[in-house]
């Protein structure tokens, strides 16, 4: 082989190194926007601890879109016994949860759902 051979072999192993690391990112940012702004149609935003489960668990959601529709955030233990909740008509509602006797060593996991509070 020429050596103008193994340099263009190079570069095209390095091209294609750059695309499959950009394709890579592109991936995960897709990801993490479905995590941060779950509802199909209302503009929401939802910051929350694991969805995988945490012994101190967290989960802040609002709904941003001017409709009539509130926010709800809560925390569920592994039995499925609702440890916090809160809701809010306008703004964001706030939700966390320490781990305690009562959760008989569950680890708490977060969640959000919305309402409509108009007539």
């Amino acid at each position: 082989m020429k050596k103008g051979d193994d340099m263009t072999k190079l570069k095209k192993i390095a091209m294609l190194t750059v695309a499959v690391a950009t394709l890579g990112t592109a991936t995960v940012g897709a990801i993490n926007a479905a995590a941060e702004n779950p509802h199909p149609w209302l503009i929401d935003q939802w910051d929350h601890s694991s969805k995988n489960g945490s012994t101190n668990a967290y989960s802040n959601y609002s709904v941003l879109d001017s409709r009539l529709y509130g926010s709800i955030a809560y925390v569920n233990n592994r039995l499925g016994v609702t440890r916090s909740y809160d809701s809010e008509d306008y703004g964001m509602a706030y939700s966390s949860h320490k781990q305690d006797k009562l959760d008989l060593g569950t680890k708490s996991y977060p969640g959000w759902n919305v309402y409509y509070f108009g007539r």
